[in-house]
């Protein structure tokens, strides 16, 4: 996948313009076999998204659509930009969007229209200030998660 950002965070645009090892992880993980079952046929969240390699690892893997979200999402939508044309070129029938969305506010964001769920939400190092955001994370799953949904 294409980034359209350097991964080293030398832009000066924080933490959501950098490609962290923990999201290479779960990119890698989520193009294994055994993983593309899980997101085949499903709706997808990713939280915390910066580039959206999770998200679009999802998308790749047969997700019906992905909603990738950060707190500043124009580095997401760029990268999204950069990628569309791979994504659509293995999965023509998924959607893929970006929108902003800041934890504990989730019914104001686009990810929340008209109170969507998702079969499965993905979180990769989303947390990096002690305990900083936990509850409002923890919200945020329990609005945009399916009853039957699961979290990774």
């Amino acid at each position: 996948l294409l980034e359209a950002c350097n991964t080293d965070g030398s832009s000066g645009d924080g933490t959501s313009a950098v490609s962290w090892s923990t999201g290479e992880i779960m990119s890698r993980y989520l193009a294994q076999s055994n993983a593309l079952l899980a997101v085949k046929d499903k709706s997808v969240c990713e939280l915390g998204a910066g580039l959206g390699s999770c998200g679009l690892a999802a998308a790749i893997g047969g997700a019906s659509s992905v909603m990738m979200t950060d707190y500043g999402p124009q580095h997401l939508q760029k990268n999204i930009d950069l990628n569309l044309n791979l994504v659509k070129s293995i999965n023509p029938e998924v959607e893929v969007h970006a929108s902003k969305l800041i934890w504990g506010e989730e019914r104001q964001s686009e990810a929340y229209t008209d109170g969507k769920q998702y079969d499965i939400i993905l979180g990769s190092d989303i947390l990096y200030d002690s305990k900083e955001g936990y509850d409002a994370l923890v919200q945020t799953c329990n609005t945009l998660c399916a009853t039957t949904g699961e979290i990774y």
